[in-house]
């Protein structure tokens, strides 16, 4: 491990463990928000553990208007959602 004192933990945030209530400096997510059935609840579980960055990246579509983009996640490619085939808003 390069940096051994620093703690790090893993989460699956389409069901988190509301257990976990420390506090971290940093809180970072890439890439996951369109993959979850809750995103919003997802931000406010990583903000309320968050003391001083949360680093937030995602994809947002060009266009106009609100619209939400279901779209078929296939479990068995690793850089998809495992928890649902189809994502639910």
């Amino acid at each position: 491990m390069r940096y051994p004192d620093i703690e790090t933990i893993q989460l699956d945030l389409d069901t988190p463990d509301l257990k976990i209530n420390q506090q971290f400096d940093i809180v970072y997510c890439y890439g996951l928000l369109y993959h979850l059935q809750k995103p919003t609840q997802a931000i406010e579980f990583m903000a309320r553990r968050c003391q001083k960055m949360l680093l937030l990246e995602t994809c947002v579509s060009f266009g106009e208007e609100e619209a939400i983009n279901f779209c078929q996640e296939p479990a068995d490619f690793p850089s998809q959602a495992i928890s649902y085939g189809i994502r639910l808003s």
